[in-house]
């Protein structure tokens, strides 16, 4: 195994303390020569990467790195790979990267298969109101009052719609189909051939939105994509149907969306905002349709840490021992990426 110079512009301290595993460090600094930042990620400036980053073969970046700006490559004499610990690789620069001949790679199968538990918990949190019926009974509301206030259904029931085939419908929708679940795909870029066996391709948007009791979305964020599901879409969704949107805020028109939750007309569960985070103002706090969390899908979660850090060592390992790289990103799904 060649040993080979890694730079890591991850760091143990502040925003980023959550953002590796240390024991990946460890391993690797046993076999590698390795250099840690020893700052705040978003405290690492230009001059600190272009010196570190000059000889080094490999660069670990991703959560709690901060951005790694496109001038830093031209001083990276010997770099051949980028590890992201993340999916999308926006902030590292990829364009500049590919053009000094730069592969990179990320860790996007553990946090696919982190959303799409979350985006399954939603689903059945809200088929089968579990908390609710907590509430009734520790408020004294009567045993049979509490049991009828509200008609559970189970997935098996109800038709649920996808908008994007990325990595997190590659595991949600196994869960879907095993639970019996009738399920539509929206996605333009996606060969239906490719994807797994059971699914309904519609080519209209609009269709899915009107066929379905729980719509998800799965779509990355570009121009093309921001504000796809607007007046038009949502107007189209079925009565007390569910909106959750994991994926990136700018997919929906937050103001839409906020007339027809104020008209009582659907519900949503939404975890990702824009702008983020969501102003202590704004009026989706106030609506009792719709529920909240602050863009914890996919991260915060110790276990999918770990999982990201496997996927990088296995990468440094594989160029130390010149075999073939996994999760490499190439230009054609970074014009997908948001």
């Amino acid at each position: 195994m060649t040993r080979l110079r890694i730079v890591a512009s991850q760091c143990g301290q502040g925003r980023a303390k959550y953002s590796y595993n240390r024991l990946l460090f460890d391993r690797l600094a046993r076999k590698h020569q390795l250099w840690i930042n020893p700052k705040d990620g978003f405290d690492l400036t230009v001059d600190d990467l272009k010196d570190e980053i000059a000889e080094a073969d490999i660069l670990i970046a991703g959560w709690g790195s901060g951005p790694v700006p496109g001038e830093v490559y031209a001083s990276a004499r010997k770099l051949k790979q980028v590890c992201l610990i993340g999916s999308s690789i926006k902030p590292i620069s990829p364009a500049e990267a590919w053009e000094q001949g730069v592969t990179i790679t990320n860790t996007s199968p553990p946090i696919g298969q982190s959303v799409a538990e979350f985006v399954l918990g939603e689903m059945l949190r809200w088929l089968h109101p579990y908390d609710m019926y907590d509430r009734l009974i520790k408020t004294g509301t009567p045993w049979q009052a509490a049991r009828e206030s509200r008609i559970q259904r189970d997935l098996a029931d109800i038709t649920v719609g996808l908008v994007g085939c990325g990595v997190t419908v590659r595991y949600l929708a196994p869960a879907l189909l095993a639970l019996g679940t009738k399920t539509l795909v929206y996605d333009p870029f996606i060969d239906p051939s490719k994807v797994e066996p059971g699914l309904e391709f519609v080519d209209d948007l609009i269709s899915l939105m009107a066929e379905s009791d729980i719509v998800s979305l799965h779509a990355g964020m570009t121009e093309d994509t921001r504000h796809m599901i607007g007046d038009t879409e949502l107007a189209a969704m079925r009565d007390g149907a569910l909106l959750i949107n994991a994926a990136r805020g700018g997919l929906i028109d937050h103001d839409a969306l906020a007339e027809q939750l104020t008209a009582k007309r659907i519900h949503a569960a939404l975890d990702v905002f824009d702008p983020e985070p969501l102003t202590v103002d704004d009026r989706l706090r106030s609506l009792p349709n719709i529920t909240l969390t602050p863009h914890v899908a996919g991260t915060f979660n110790i276990t999918l840490y770990e999982r990201c850090c496997r996927i990088i060592e296995s990468n440094v390992d594989a160029m130390a021992e010149g075999i073939p790289l996994t999760q490499v990103v190439t230009p054609e799904m970074f014009a997908r990426m948001t």
